[in-house]
């Protein structure tokens, strides 16, 4: 009767372990998926330094995207920092972002 009980809980136990691993890695990729950077290559059609956001459109694409710039962003030109009031109209960039929400937050302008 003991030797029941015993493998009874050790059963339990090891089903509610895998459950909990299961349960573990299906949600590891909905956060790997939140932090996921993409990028997006295109000319400036504006810059607006008081809203925090640049506009850039990719002809070849037909697709125009507007990125928030926030304290973390990083902006480069030719290996230099820069600031976003720096960036002008017509300049070609890259973008790199990550998608926060309806938001696309840009990591890194260069």
């Amino acid at each position: 009767m003991k030797k029941g009980l015993i493998i009874g809980v050790a059963l339990a136990v090891a089903f509610a372990f895998t459950g909990m691993v299961i349960a573990a890695e299906s949600a590891a990729p909905a956060k790997q998926e939140a932090t996921k950077e993409e990028v997006f290559r295109g000319t400036v059609v504006s810059v607006d330094a008081v809203a925090n956001t640049i506009v850039v459109n990719n002809k070849k694409a037909n697709k125009e995207e507007t990125f928030q710039v926030d304290s973390k962003t990083k902006i480069q030109v030719a290996g230099k920092e820069y600031k976003l009031a720096d960036i002008k109209k017509d300049q070609k960039v890259g973008v790199h972002y990550r998608v926060e929400g309806d938001k696309k937050i840009a990591t890194l302008i260069r």
